[in-house]
């Protein structure tokens, strides 16, 4: 029977858990149970009607990334998907709370020049941004994925076999179906979708500077694609 904390498995090989490295996660917020220890230093980049996690999602990715890198510093923004003027807010903080990884398991549905501009500006500032490929297949479309200073993550199942309703921008695919986390108000349950096999990465990533805080942003990139997940 496949454990429920599959997507940690072949990870034996990169040491590490990502002490003290800062890593953002844009997304619908994290609700964190008082008895956690999970350190999080911003919930928003901006007031939102609501001031926690109203619809899980956050809550579950940041589950999966610290499952993987569980001493990471995270940094929680959250993010209004719908609006580009929110992508750049969160961009500037944080690189302004020196975020090493960006996690952002979203994208807009169109193309934009200020969030593609911005997202070339993490990379020019050492900043790697994660970003899901979307689940709406082949035809699908999120920017900022697919940049050449981005990280696009496609799904792939627990057999290795890349998951179909990824993005066309993949350029990895990570653990993304059937993904065991935390979920609000309470306990834990599965989630499928690029943006857990994003967060993923992002653990992954966290756990190579670790031992190498000198790497660049594209050399951080090109060690996660040669990695065989």
């Amino acid at each position: 029977m496949r454990s429920k904390e599959w997507h940690l498995e072949g990870l034996a090989q990169i040491p590490g858990c990502g002490r003290d490295v800062r890593v953002a996660v844009l997304d619908t917020g994290i609700a964190f149970p008082a008895h956690e220890n999970w350190a999080v230093e911003e919930r928003e980049a901006f007031r939102l009607p609501y001031p926690e996690d109203r619809d899980g999602h956050g809550t579950h990715v940041a589950g999966i990334l610290l499952s993987v890198a569980p001493a990471v510093h995270l940094i929680s923004i959250t993010l209004d998907e719908g609006s580009p003027q929110s992508y750049q807010t969160a961009f500037q903080l944080a690189r302004e709370r020196s975020a090493r990884i960006l996690n952002l398991s979203g994208g807009l549905r169109k193309p934009d020049v200020a969030v593609a501009a911005g997202a070339r500006a993490l990379f020019a500032a050492g900043v790697l941004l994660v970003c899901a490929a979307g689940n709406e297949g082949p035809l699908g479309f999120r920017c900022p994925a697919g940049l050449p200073e981005v990280l696009t993550v496609g799904a792939r199942r627990a057999d290795g076999t890349r998951a179909n309703f990824s993005g066309p921008a993949a350029e990895i695919w990570a653990p993304g179906v059937d993904i065991w986390s935390r979920e609000i108000p309470s306990g834990f349950g599965f989630r499928t979708g690029t943006s857990q096999a994003a967060a993923v990465v992002s653990g992954v990533a966290a756990r190579l500077l670790e031992f190498e805080p000198e790497l660049t942003v594209a050399e951080l990139k090109q060690h996660l694609l040669r990695i065989e997940w």
